[in-house]
């Protein structure tokens, strides 16, 4: 059971190795660091490093707050998804790169949720 979850983990990343893994197309992976790269199904590639660089220079994902370093690769969507750090009521922001473009927007994540 534990080796099932660690072959979804790494789906769609490609390692130190640059080996990459079968994916289902909507799988993700979780990674940090220069030899790390997130693959979009259309095969471009993105470092964690740029991906945030990218981040760091977007006025819309920096204007919501400081940008975490890890990068959550989703391959079936051709996105880096970055959290960014604050409090926002109800919602987890993030900074989404689309890989193929380097284009980068904040998806809030709101759960709609509303305290009283």
């Amino acid at each position: 059971m534990a080796l099932a979850a660690v072959g979804v983990i790494v789906t769609g990343c490609l390692g130190q190795a640059g080996q990459t893994t079968p994916t289902d197309g909507q799988s993700s992976q979780l990674f940090d660091g220069a030899t790390d790269i997130c693959q979009s199904a259309g095969g471009a590639q993105i470092s964690a490093i740029e991906a945030v660089d990218i981040a760091n220079q977007t006025a819309a994902c920096t204007q919501v707050g400081a940008i975490k370093s890890d990068c959550n690769c989703n391959q079936g969507t051709g996105t880096c998804w970055l959290d960014i750090e604050g409090e926002h009521q109800g919602c987890a922001p993030a900074c989404v790169i689309n890989v193929d473009t380097r284009e980068a927007e904040v998806n809030w994540r709101c759960t709609g949720a509303v305290s009283q």
